[in-house]
């Protein structure tokens, strides 16, 4: 969710407008990868108070309905219903509210809220929502590595909905991604999971759906962590394949497909190939996050460590130090990322 907004291929009417905009934007620290975050970070503002204005509206409309049933008893039912309407319109917004905060990273508020619906909305019989809200909660059990409980919300959730919908879909990957985390390492579990979400992808969205995409990428992921190469690499090969033909070949998540098989590639020892695939995903990268972002020192980093294994110690070096210089000014000196970069970094100058 909002997560692809672009300012540098934005248009102007004025050319020579764009021309000055664009130069300003450059000079300052971070560049459009800067701006680009802060705009994303202006629209989500937007849309969570957007949201808490609509919950409000809603809070109120029921307090006024509620007041009218123990006025006009004869109206009763018919408000009772109105008022049920309103609920399921909060609910249905603190829904929306959750996924937002799961996209910022807010887990902890996300859980939160997911729990403030369980409590709140637990008189309410309505499928769709209880799917949703189990769903989203197994989610971030998932994020917070709590995933015994992401599987108890997930295996809720294909409780409600037995069809093959959409809705057992999320929960069957869901659960892949929880038997697949190296807490657990249930990877034929996970398999068998991704395996029945991709089928019900499939049939409902079609065959070159981004989704379908992401289905073979997290299968990809599976084999690749049970050193099943090439199955992993046909796995990511679909999943580029349709990304590429749904979102073009410079998206971001093209850039991860790239990254997944310079990955493979690079464990195998054929290190051109990763060498190919890792400077395909840093271009896209760079034109779409802008070249101070941390994903383009996380390639800097990866080609650094493809060099050091090649023994072009010096081209390693070089990369390292591209990679260490984002992340100190993005993450900070003390973080373990910057940590490991300077760690490489001295051992390839160790080698020299």
């Amino acid at each position: 969710m909002l997560s692809n907004i672009n300012v540098e291929n934005s248009e102007s009417f004025n050319s020579d407008d764009k021309t000055r905009i664009f130069k300003s934007v450059k000079s300052i620290d971070g560049g459009f990868s800067a701006l680009n975050s802060m705009v994303i970070g202006k629209m989500r503002d937007w849309v969570l108070v957007a949201i808490d204005r609509s919950i409000e509206e809603s809070k109120s409309k029921i307090r006024t309905q509620r007041e009218s049933v123990d006025l006009v008893e004869t109206m009763g039912s018919t408000l009772k219903d109105e008022i049920k309407k309103s609920r399921l319109v909060i609910w249905d917004r603190l829904l929306a509210k959750m996924s937002m905060t799961i996209d910022m990273g807010k887990f902890k508020e996300a859980k939160e809220i997911g729990e403030e619906c369980e409590v709140e909305f637990a008189d309410i019989e309505e499928r769709k929502y209880l799917s949703r809200t189990h769903n989203n909660l197994g989610k971030v059990s998932n994020k917070l590595g709590e995933h015994e409980k992401a599987i108890e919300y997930y295996d809720k959730a294909l409780q409600i909905y037995w069809a093959d919908n959409l809705n057992v879909a999320t929960s069957y990957l869901g659960l892949g991604n929880a038997y697949s985390s190296k807490k657990l390492k249930e990877y034929q579990k996970a398999i068998t999971y991704y395996e029945n979400a991709l089928q019900i992808q499939k049939t409902q969205l079609g065959k070159f759906h981004v989704d379908v995409a992401m289905s073979y990428n997290s299968l990809g992921n599976v084999y690749n962590k049970q050193e099943k190469y090439q199955k992993a690499i046909t796995h990511y090969k679909l999943a580029l394949e349709i990304r590429k033909y749904q979102l073009g070949s410079d998206h971001v998540d093209v850039a991860i497909c790239y990254i997944n098989l310079g990955n493979v590639y690079n464990k195998q020892g054929e290190h051109q190939e990763a060498i190919t695939y890792y400077e395909n995903a840093l271009h896209i990268q760079k034109d779409q996050l802008g070249e101070d972002h941390v994903d383009v020192a996380t390639s800097y980093n990866n080609l650094g460590a493809v060099y050091d294994k090649l023994g072009e110690y010096q081209k390693a070096i070089t990369y390292y130090e591209n990679a260490l210089q984002i992340r100190k000014d993005q993450l900070g000196e003390d973080h373990q990322s910057t940590k490991d970069t300077i760690n490489n970094m001295r051992i390839a100058k160790s080698k020299l």
